[in-house]
């Protein structure tokens, strides 16, 4: 049993939302149930070419998250040719009346996978509600092999939860529970990645609050104080997830500001066609774009994508569209 939760951006408030969401269900409803749903936190804010209800919220800078079945009855787009689909149609219906008694008997919607979804919901909006303030704020540095988090937390609850998730991925990968508001986790980081750190706090009840927006830490290699692409001053970073298949992300790490007019990632494929040229900015840190695959027309394949600065390509990398 699977859902899917859209929201937008990447470090954003409304996919830590959504992680929010799925921990904890993971640790409050998961293990008390017999059919366990598996929570899908994807890379865009709604399916391709789709909007949903969830968006005007996010326009009016409310945190925002959209639940999608894992299976829908068509994309949604009636109007195309041959489009024979429930969804969106004359027959985007509830059931149907097989005995012609004037009641629905045959029912398109599954009442179980249903609950199952209102109960995910439930729990999620019940602990936001009851929860606490979140950090006023939160600072992390690297410490050797550790991470040295700082957490502000004016009303001084004394337990506290640090979540750590690498840069390419959307979930957190680690979740830590520490009753100091400044305190040195040993962690099981990768030399010379990138990760995001956030943090709740917890109340009396065990209750966390909503998570804080996220901090970036560049993990270098113990005794390394310079990598070669922080002398250049950027990296274009792999896109994530790769291969894709409904969206992936495009990331350029930026060690110092750079001058300049304009940037783009191009993605050509490898006929050197253009295929998309999405504006991104080079603020110092990480910097990020959604690239959906609609633009190359749904063919499976590799496909190359640049960084082009003023004109000039300064770097290119590949990626695969698997589906």
């Amino acid at each position: 049993i699977n859902v899917r939760i859209y929201s937008d951006g990447i470090t954003s408030k409304h996919k830590q939302l959504a992680r929010y969401v799925k921990l904890e269900y993971q640790e409050n409803i998961f293990p008390n149930i017999a059919v366990q749903t598996v929570i899908n936190i994807m890379t865009p804010e709604d399916r391709t070419g789709r909007g949903g209800d969830h968006i005007p919220f996010r326009e009016n800078g409310y945190p925002a998250i959209r639940f999608t079945s894992a299976n829908e009855h068509g994309d949604g787009n009636p109007s195309q040719p041959g489009y024979e689909d429930r969804q969106h149609s004359m027959e985007d219906v509830l059931g149907v009346d097989t005995d012609n008694d004037g009641l629905l008997d045959s029912f398109f919607v599954d009442f179980h996978y249903l609950a199952r979804n209102a109960v995910i919901n439930g729990n999620a909006l019940a602990m936001a509600a009851l929860g606490p303030e979140p950090p006023a704020s939160l600072t992390v540095e690297q410490l050797g092999n550790a991470l040295v988090v700082h957490i502000d937390d004016p009303n001084d609850l004394g337990l506290y939860r640090v979540a750590i998730r690498e840069l390419l991925t959307n979930d957190w990968d680690t979740v830590f529970t520490t009753n100091q508001q400044v305190d040195t986790l040993l962690v099981d980081l990768v030399p010379g990645d990138t990760y995001k750190v956030s943090a709740a706090t917890v109340d009396a009840d065990g209750v966390e609050s909503l998570f804080s927006n996220e901090e970036s830490v560049f993990f270098l290699p113990t005794g390394v104080k310079e990598l070669p692409w922080m002398e250049k001053g950027y990296t274009l970073l792999q896109n994530h997830p790769n291969p894709f298949d409904e969206a992936t992300v495009f990331a350029v790490r930026v060690e110092r500001p750079i001058s300049h007019r304009e940037a783009f990632i191009v993605v050509l494929d490898l006929q050197g066609k253009e295929l998309a040229r999405l504006p991104i900015t080079l603020n110092q840190g990480i910097n990020e774009v959604v690239y959906d695959y609609q633009h190359h027309r749904y063919v499976p394949g590799t496909y190359a994508y640049s960084l082009v600065v003023d004109g000039q390509v300064l770097e290119t990398k590949q990626m695969v569209y698997a589906y």
